[in-house]
């Protein structure tokens, strides 16, 4: 059956005559891009078939942030919403994934025609992940069962290189935020934050950030960590060692070893004098308690989404924990750069660079096995 058939031809045909066929081929083709299959996030959990279909028209108290209904410029007619509130609580009766006939394939390879909220930025598509995180997999079947647990994961993933530990100096947004606050800002964004859900371009499915909220909330009813299974507590310190926001900052590395490395695997990205280019500025003064921290988290385990890639020999890069340290000291100690100031900076850098590259042991190295600016 070819690909740009359109729902029209499939229903008459007799492959979406089922209502919750039909709308199980519907949520796929329309809600997986922010909710991911029905079980990762179970929206309708607890709701009833017209609470569900009032929430995709855009009359419940809190709606989908898509217009779906045709009558206020969607895709969507009456009955297509319908028949996803069918298949939603098919599902949940079941209590678990429905045994349907094979869905035919969707009328389009991408949702361009899908709307998308007005406010929301267009969404740049993620890089492929380097390799499969081996170490996150093992902890997929304590996650299933465990909101609090994987919330403390994916706090630490995309919350800590700016937050760092939630009880720390810097955070605590759950001692004057409600539930929905928080999901709205971590959703959105504010005026110090980017917006992290997908529907608005960043990495996080609607049930990512419900787990942090579980996370959050359950810290502040204990008034400290939570009990969390001793394999995620053990997985969390060895891919984050160093969870403080309290002392100086602890730099041990060889900052001249690592203008070496940063000259092979970092300019192409941050600029010569780490003045910002594809990457962020790194030649800056750093407004946050422990930039160590900062820096060493984000080359450690990368940034989702984005083109930082995780770096660490430990999470399927190229730099050992030492070379990583070395590359944390040489950031840190960059003179900040003003914009105006960038060109000037480049090109007084650009020869110390590479002279530092020329003259470096990793060009040999680097040449002889193949290898290059990742």
């Amino acid at each position: 059956m070819p690909a740009t058939v359109d729902a029209k031809t499939l229903v008459a045909q007799g492959d979406l005559d089922d209502p919750i066929t039909h709308g199980a081929w519907l949520y796929e083709g329309n809600c997986t891009r922010c909710h991911g299959a029905y079980g990762d996030e179970r929206v309708g959990r607890g709701a009833t078939r017209d609470e569900i279909i009032d929430a995709l028209s855009g009359d419940a108290r809190r709606n989908c942030a898509v217009t779906w209904p045709r009558t206020a410029g969607g895709t969507l007619g009456r009955q297509e919403l319908k028949d996803i509130a069918a298949f939603i609580v098919a599902w949940e009766d079941a209590g678990g994934a429905l045994t349907l006939p094979e869905l035919p394939p969707q009328p389009t390879a991408t949702p361009a025609d899908i709307p998308t909220p007005s406010t929301a930025p267009t969404p740049t598509p993620a890089p492929p992940t380097a390799t499969p995180d081996p170490l996150r997999a093992s902890l997929d079947d304590i996650f299933a069962v465990d909101p609090v647990a994987r919330g403390a994961w994916l706090y630490q993933e995309n919350c800590y290189r700016c937050h760092y530990d939630y009880g720390g100096a810097v955070g605590r947004m759950g001692a004057t935020n409600d539930a929905d606050a928080i999901f709205d800002n971590v959703a959105n964004g504010n005026d110090s934050m980017e917006a992290m859900s997908v529907r608005n371009g960043g990495t996080l499915l609607n049930s990512h950030i419900n787990a942090v909220i579980s996370y959050i909330t359950a810290w502040e009813a204990a008034g400290e960590e939570p009990d969390l299974p001793d394999a995620v507590t053990d997985a969390i310190a060895a891919v984050w060692p160093e969870r403080s926001t309290t002392g100086p900052m602890i730099l041990t590395g060889d900052a001249t070893h690592g203008g070496e490395l940063f000259a092979l695997y970092c300019v192409a990205c941050h600029g010569a004098a780490g003045e910002g280019g594809v990457g962020k500025p790194l030649a800056k003064t750093w407004a946050v308690a422990r930039p160590d921290i900062t820096v060493r988290t984000t080359i450690v385990s990368g940034v989702p989404g984005t083109e930082m890639i995780a770096w660490s020999q430990t999470q399927g890069g190229v730099l050992t924990a030492e070379e990583i340290e070395d590359l944390v000291a040489y950031i840190l100690n960059l003179p900040p750069v003003a914009p105006a100031d960038a060109s000037a900076a480049v090109t007084s850098n650009i020869s110390s660079t590479v002279a530092a590259v020329a003259t470096s042991p990793l060009v040999a190295a680097t040449t002889v096995s193949g290898g290059g600016n990742a």
